[in-house]
């Protein structure tokens, strides 16, 4: 098959493994391009959901109110400075609608993740792009870039997909000196990857923060669809007013919360990260590719060859992985950490690429 006549080539990245082998017509897909936990959620959680199914006649809890308590007195927050979404997207999508209007600007360093621009755009914001130095935040320049129109500030930390991560006293500075008509959006969806991480839910109460979380990355909860994001009182409520009644289900709910109780499948899942990643870049290093350094379950290599190019070849092998289209960083793509052989299998496909490719 001519992977090149696919239609909507680009999308493939974005489908589940099994629709992918039907189009690529394919046994064997090593699927890296979505940052998914390829270990899988806590045992904890597949047994509560087996438990409930059983239950599935009822609606959920419109409220999520056992979920909320135990990630209130997670982070000692009150009840009313959360909310819990059909995972980050819902909210991301949420905090626009209710708190955007339409001209005013959100700036938005890139490269970074797609939906913050997408949900603004729908909402006829501005969007302010501001290009990352060597995939790394310049937060002075950000804080320069903040106008009188500026409404909101989209930090994705750690970064996606360039891996850069914001250090606690370098977000604190940065959160002082936040003018008060300005509201900073802090996605912190790969957090738990990065053990010195800061969260912004700490900082809720000093300024307009709304800080984002997920079910999605490290507790393998992906296809559940549960997010939550923190924030003052006085948005929460403003994003509680514009969201659907039933926006989340009742399997994921009770996953999540059983995700909460089992520390150790989490700190596995962290090893297990820390070991690819390391295996990966020296594989990296000794082939001479270069690589952004990476606070994530994920690592972005400059492969030096168009990244539609590679993305094509690599599927040609039944390989996924997402392409950067960002103008600066073309030759670039992000790889999701999977297993060994996963990512053995990826490593040896890509260094025969660019091989023939030189």
């Amino acid at each position: 098959m001519d992977v090149r006549s696919i239609p909507n080539l680009l999308d493939i990245k974005e489908y589940p493994e099994k629709e992918i082998k039907r189009i690529l017509d394919k046994e064997l897909i090593v699927k890296l391009s979505n940052n998914e936990n390829v270990y899988g959620p806590s045992p904890k959680a597949l047994e509560v959901i087996k438990d409930a199914v059983e239950n599935l006649q009822f609606y959920p809890d419109p409220q999520a109110a056992s979920l909320k308590r135990k990630l209130c007195n997670l982070w000692n927050i009150q009840i009313e400075e959360i909310l819990i979404g059909n995972g980050a997207d819902e909210v991301i999508d949420l905090i626009v609608r209710a708190l955007l209007q339409e001209g005013d600007e959100a700036i938005i360093p890139t490269p970074t993740y797609d939906n913050y621009a997408v949900a603004v755009s729908r909402c006829r914001g501005i969007c302010k792009f501001l290009d990352m130095r060597m995939g790394n935040f310049d937060l002075e320049e950000i804080q320069g870039a903040i106008t009188e129109k500026t409404k909101m500030i989209f930090l994705c930390n750690p970064n996606n997909p360039t891996g850069a991560f914001i250090s606690g006293l370098a977000l604190e500075r940065f959160i002082e000196a936040l003018p008060e008509h300005v509201i900073l959006v802090l996605d912190e969806a790969y957090a738990e990857y990065e053990c010195s991480h800061v969260s912004g839910i700490r900082y809720i109460n000093k300024k307009n923060i709304l800080a984002i979380r997920t079910f999605s990355k490290i507790y393998g909860l992906a296809a559940c669809r549960i997010g939550y994001v923190a924030g003052k009182s006085t948005l929460i409520k403003k994003l509680n007013d514009a969201r659907l009644l039933f926006n989340t289900n009742t399997l994921g709910l009770i996953a999540a919360e059983a995700s909460l109780e089992d520390p150790i499948h989490i700190g596995k899942i962290k090893y297990s990260n820390q070991k690819s990643k390391a295996l990966m870049i020296r594989q990296l290093e000794k082939q001479g590719i270069s690589y952004f350094n990476s606070s994530g379950n994920f690592i972005m290599i400059n492969t030096g060859i168009d990244s539609i190019n590679i993305y094509v070849r690599l599927l040609e092998r039944g390989i996924v992985v997402k392409p950067i289209l960002h103008e600066k960083y073309r030759t670039c793509i992000r790889v999701t950490l999977g297993t060994d052989e996963m990512n053995n299998y990826f490593l040896d496909a890509l260094f025969g690429i660019v091989y023939q490719h030189e």
